[in-house]
């Protein structure tokens, strides 16, 4: 949630002013295909990505694949600022 969240205000203050529309649909759908391989690929068992994100703030540890489906949230709300 706090991942669309930070997306939806970075694509207001972002597009269309710094980056252009066509660039940002370009980019989200590609950060989307990034995280779902990343979803299909990564450990299970390994807890690395989250404790690198949010691990400094006292979060525990969630397995990387659900990890990345967190993600997969920012690439979604970067797209309807631009539509």
């Amino acid at each position: 949630m706090a991942a669309m969240v930070i997306g939806y205000l970075f694509g207001i203050a972002l597009i269309p002013r710094f980056v252009n529309r066509r660039q940002a649909l370009i980019g989200c759908g590609l950060l989307g295909l990034l995280f779902l391989v990343g979803i299909l690929t990564s450990d299970p068992a390994s807890h690395s990505l989250s404790d690198m994100l949010w691990g400094w703030a006292g979060y525990p540890g969630l397995p990387n694949p659900i990890t990345f489906v967190a993600l997969l949230g920012l690439a979604n709300a970067l797209v309807w600022p631009t539509v």
